[in-house]
């Protein structure tokens, strides 16, 4: 492999990674934002409602359906990824499916941060837990990352090098 797509497949990989701990970031002060506001103020609707209880099941039905639905998706997108390809040229196919894992597992957490932040139901941090320990699940790693791309032994040596 050539310096130059040595040095692309070291940033794109760099890349993943900080856009996982931006993502993770995101997630957590979601969470606090809500959890503060609801400790400090109370919710903005009455935990007993109709709305509330409403809102619950809309947490849980889109966790339940958001969750695999990126999963599923993003490993479609990276079985599609050619092995004849340079590492750097199936890094960059891999980024952009995992950017939309990420952003799905996020959408579930504002989600649910968000009822959480109107409804007070103490039942959708257990769901923030989940989300949280799913994304935390999905972080990549060289291991994973020569798994999902069936990367044959030497593109495995560069990728463990990085």
């Amino acid at each position: 492999m050539s310096d130059k797509n040595n040095y692309r497949a070291k940033v794109l990989l760099k890349s993943v990674m900080k856009i996982y701990g931006i993502i993770f970031i995101a997630i957590i002060v979601s969470i606090v934002i809500a959890s503060l506001y609801v400790s400090n103020s109370g919710s903005i609707l009455q935990e007993k409602s109709p709305a509330a209880y409403f809102m619950q099941w809309i947490a849980i039905a889109a966790t339940i359906g958001i969750l695999p639905a990126g999963y599923i998706s993003s490993q479609r997108s990276i079985k599609k990824i050619k092995t004849s390809i340079s590492l750097s040229a199936k890094l960059l196919p891999y980024r952009k499916a995992m950017i939309f894992k990420f952003l799905s597992i996020l959408s579930a957490a504002v989600l649910s941060s968000a009822f959480f932040l109107l409804t007070g139901n103490t039942n959708l941090m257990l769901i923030l837990a989940i989300i949280i320990l799913f994304y935390i699940i999905s972080k990549p790693n060289p291991f994973k990352i020569a798994d999902d791309l069936n990367l044959n032994e030497e593109e495995k040596q560069e990728l463990m090098t990085k």
